[in-house]
């Protein structure tokens, strides 16, 4: 029976051991092409803070910004072509940043040439302020047209050489290439680029397996590609994602790159797709802010050795370092940097919708340095020596006259009292008093001014007051603030400033 028993357990066991072979083996394998297993990134590592610094606050940089049309944008050039207005009017922003190496000669559709100059005219409501660095030459040949001006948006010069500009410039150049060479590696690195052919269907590059959510996802857009073709087609292509993943369209050729209009397909938490097309209207409107969001901070166009680049009626993030010319026929929306000309036919639109320190709001700065001063230095002072010597006076006299009688009155109303109707002026009004009104009031007067000029070396010119020929950067902004106001009171024949 023994033997019997042991041969069942044995012969159990074997069955539950193929049994488990059979039921791994049967287990399905991910979809051929899926980035499982492969390196994948988190989507907030590689943000347009990331890929952009500096240039971020610039809708176009270029080597040459060949400026044919009406534009709604900053940009940083270090030639300046053209003579139409520039309207800063879709980006919800504070500050807007323009930099100019030099002025080139212009030439219109008619073939008539003459002289650039820079034409500031409809800015954001909230634009306060639009910083124009360059040579003096530059600043000295700026035009403002009335909307500029009603608006009340204030023109800050920065008098910079040219070297000085293009330097600046080149920085940023130099950062992006760098970045479009890291972003090429990895979109032909096995480890990260996604198989093309397993998440293309039909027109759409389908994006939303749960592998994808929250990631980056490289794509490469290969010579004579399906995927290629549908890129250069107006309105042919689909990116399906979700809101959270970010995707580089990669290029390797060195050839001609051609971007059309495009959509893409947000899907969230419900799978309630919500379609995105390129364009843009022509107000700051939630169909701009969901542009901006999910198609011009998250699908980058990397192209680190096109020589010629076509942009029709596009956006997104758009890096062509090495390109000799970027030709923008339609309006297009973003960023585009290039180390080459910007050919700018048709409107470009910098619709950013963020107010954070990549756009130079640093408010804090000063501020902070003010009412931490201001609050230390006098409600230590005061409450030190005032509460020591009344509190010294009263508890002795009082509480030892009636400690027993009155401990209701005296220990109760006096510590609660005294040190609200007696110190009233002293501890509790003095230390409310001061540290509300000096910190309120020195932040509020001070740090505008000081704000804006401290940080950066520039003097702040109103759009009516004459241009100051030359940047001082602490010596201009410093008698402004020569007049701060000083409170004085006496409390207990103590004097506070």
């Amino acid at each position: 029976m023994k033997a019997v028993r042991l041969m069942r357990r044995v012969l159990a066991g074997s069955f539950a051991t193929l049994l488990t072979a059979s039921v791994v083996f049967m287990t399905p394998h991910a979809a051929p092409g899926a980035a499982t297993g492969k390196v994948q990134e988190e989507s907030n590592t590689l943000t347009y803070q990331a890929i952009l610094g500096e240039a971020a606050k610039y809708g176009v940089v270029a080597g040459t910004y060949n400026k044919k049309s009406h534009t709604e944008t900053s940009f940083a050039a270090k030639v300046y072509i053209g003579n139409d207005n520039d309207d800063i009017d879709l980006a919800t922003i504070k500050s807007s940043y323009i930099m100019i190496g030099e002025y080139g000669d212009y030439t219109d559709y008619d073939g008539k040439t003459g002289k650039s100059k820079l034409v500031l005219g409809k800015t954001t409501a909230g634009l306060e302020k639009v910083e124009v660095e360059a040579p003096k030459e530059v600043l000295d040949n700026i035009e403002l047209h009335a909307p500029f001006i009603n608006n009340g948006t204030k023109l800050v010069k920065v008098e910079n050489s040219k070297e000085a500009v293009d330097s600046k410039i080149d920085s940023m150049l130099s950062s992006v290439k760098r970045t479009s060479s890291q972003l090429n590696s990895k979109s032909n690195d096995k480890d990260y680029k996604v198989d093309v052919d397993s998440v293309l269907k039909q027109k759409t590059l389908d994006l939303t397996d749960a592998e994808f959510k929250g990631k980056v996802v490289y794509v490469n857009v290969e010579d004579s590609s399906d995927l290629k073709n549908l890129v250069s087609s107006t309105g042919q292509l689909n990116i399906k994602k979700y809101s959270d993943t970010v995707v580089v369209m990669n290029y390797t050729t060195s050839k001609d790159v051609h971007i059309d209009k495009y959509s893409v397909t947000v899907v969230d938490e419900d799978n309630t797709p919500i379609i995105t097309e390129c364009d843009v209207q022509g107000n700051i409107s939630e169909r701009n802010k969901r542009v901006d969001a999910e198609i011009c901070q998250k699908i980058i166009w990397n192209m680190p050795a096109a020589t010629n680049v076509k942009l029709n009626i596009s956006a997104g993030m758009f890096l062509a370092p090495a390109a000799e010319n970027v030709s923008c026929e339609g309006q297009n929306q973003g960023w585009l940097v290039t180390g080459g000309n910007a050919d700018i036919k048709s409107e470009w639109h910098y619709i950013y919708t963020k107010d954070d320190i990549i756009q130079g709001e640093k408010p804090t700065a000063t501020p902070t340095a003010t009412p931490t001063a201001t609050p230390t230095a006098t409600p230590t002072a005061t409450p030190t020596a005032t509460p020591t010597a009344t509190p010294t006076a009263t508890p002795t006299a009082t509480p030892t006259a009636t400690p027993t009688a009155t401990p209701t009155a005296t220990p109760t109303a006096t510590p609660t009292a005294t040190p609200t109707a007696t110190p009233t002026a002293t501890p509790t009004a003095t230390p409310t008093a001061t540290p509300t009104a000096t910190p309120t009031a020195t932040p509020t007067a001070t740090p505008v001014p000081t704000g804006t000029a401290t940080p950066s070396p520039t003097p702040v010119i109103d759009i009516v007051a004459t241009p100051i020929p030359t940047a001082t950067p602490s010596a201009t902004p410093v008698p402004v603030l020569t007049g701060s106001l000083v409170i004085s009171k006496t409390i207990s024949g103590a004097t506070l400033n």
